[in-house]
């Protein structure tokens, strides 16, 4: 799994948020959210809604 993390962060595709020595979170980065919606499926909706502030960020 952690070589498949490793690809997408390095394609820049996703971006780490939060980690610790239970969890790694990650998000869709822009490119992330274009690559999705031009080659998996122009239907998928990706929100950018964050459930809890991190580090004091929030949108």
């Amino acid at each position: 799994m952690d070589r498949h993390l490793v690809y997408l962060i390095g394609k820049g595709w996703v971006r780490e948020v939060f980690t610790s020595s239970y969890v790694r979170i990650l998000e869709l980065t822009a490119f992330g959210k274009d690559y999705v919606r031009k080659r998996v499926s122009k239907n998928v909706r990706i929100s950018d809604y964050k459930i809890i502030k991190i580090n004091g960020d929030s949108q």
